[in-house]
């Protein structure tokens, strides 16, 4: 597992990175709501198959959120990846809204573009990535 060392080199004092520590909670708060969504009457107008859909995402969302805690490189692509599954569909909602202009669900929608978005671009900024012990790919153009 790597964690970075503080500064003055003591072993002793090893801090874990926040933004992935919040992204990881980020993750197990979309797996709460997701679970609350399936337990109440909501559940009425959604078919089966669906609530096992939901189910297993958010049994993926807990488990990528834990994967972030232990800092595991596997998690990192992972949440890359499911953020931009569920981005695809809160893109597809946002412009969906258009139709209606209702604001309060546009600006929901938009809110959670831009948290897929902002989670996607620190996952993939070297700065993050170091965390995940993978050296930064470097682009040899000539």
């Amino acid at each position: 597992m790597s964690m970075i060392i503080s500064e003055s080199g003591d072993q002793s004092k090893i801090h874990k990175p926040v933004p992935i520590t919040v992204v990881a909670f980020v993750n197990f708060a979309g797996a709460a709501a997701t679970i609350v969504f399936l337990v109440t009457d909501f559940t009425a107008v959604i078919p089966v198959q669906l609530d096992v859909l939901f189910s297993l995402l958010a049994l993926g969302a807990c488990v990528l959120g834990w994967g972030l805690l232990k800092l595991q490189n596997w998690a990192r692509i992972g949440t890359v990846l499911f953020m931009a599954f569920v981005g695809i569909g809160s893109v597809v909602g946002l412009i969906g809204t258009f139709k209606s202009l209702n604001v309060v669900i546009m600006l929901f929608f938009l809110c959670q573009v831009t948290v897929q978005g902002t989670i996607i671009a620190y996952l993939v900024h070297p700065h993050a990535r170091k965390f995940f012990d993978v050296e930064p790919v470097t682009l040899n153009l000539k």
